[in-house]
């Protein structure tokens, strides 16, 4: 559905991770609505975007971003061209932070939170140089979504997930199993393997991998490989 042309911009959320659902398609080239604003906290640094694509672009912390720090990327016309002093404080201002707009203040609106911003830059390079970039992050993801939806898939009745296969979340994939109970056991004996947080989320329930960037490689096999044990052991129950 097209945005309506009096918007003043459309927003997104890349990556919905209650129900485990994404956006894996950037805005085309021949676009000519308002500004996208997405909401990229769950997506940012595990692909490529087509940042230019966007109007803004911005992330929390907590999950592929280090926690303590918030990543806004804004396309400079819309900082140059937003001349109105909108209600907004100055910290939260980005015209301020940009410097294109004067604080009242002689300095920064604000002290920035120094150590997150450094762990941040640590980050970077770290993907930079030793993943080979957002290329080889994605590469790395593809494999570990592999395992899990795999699995899933292959035991269709017993991990229910409902999400079109072009849209599943690649940060968060989301099942329910055939009853309460089994979700219950689930966790744990996930909790006695070491395998922790493998709840849903407490809005929808149901079982919820996380598979964020910092998530080690082996830890997602062993989630594979647990999910598959437990699936042979009580798909009887069905």
């Amino acid at each position: 559905q097209a945005a309506r042309k009096d918007s003043t911009y459309l927003f997104v959320t890349l990556s919905e991770t209650v129900q485990g659902i994404e956006l894996f398609q950037d805005p085309p080239k021949s676009y000519s609505g308002p500004p996208v604003v997405v909401d990229a906290t769950s997506t940012i640094l595990s692909r490529p975007l087509d940042i230019a694509s966007y109007g803004i672009v911005f992330a929390s912390g907590g999950k592929n971003v280090p926690a303590g720090v918030a990543v806004v990327i804004a396309r400079k016309s819309l900082l140059e061209e937003t001349k109105k002093q909108h209600v907004v404080p100055q910290v939260m201002d980005y015209r301020v932070n940009a410097g294109y707009v004067g604080s009242i203040f002689e300095s920064k609106p604000n002290t920035p939170a120094i150590f997150p911003v450094y762990m941040l830059g640590l980050v970077l390079d770290y993907i930079k140089e030793v993943e080979g970039g957002l290329v080889g992050v994605k590469s790395r993801l593809d494999q570990r979504v592999g395992e899990i939806y795999g699995v899933a898939d292959a035991f269709p009745d017993f991990y229910l997930n409902t999400i079109h296969p072009d849209a599943r979340s690649h940060m968060n994939a989301v099942f329910m199993l055939p009853s309460r109970e089994h979700e219950k056991e689930f966790v744990r004996q996930a909790n006695a393997l070491g395998l922790l947080h493998l709840y849903g989320h407490p809005v929808s329930g149901g079982i919820r991998v996380t598979m964020y960037n910092w998530v080690r490689d082996e830890s997602v096999a062993k989630v594979a490989n647990f999910m598959y044990a437990f699936a042979k052991q009580y798909k009887q129950d069905l």
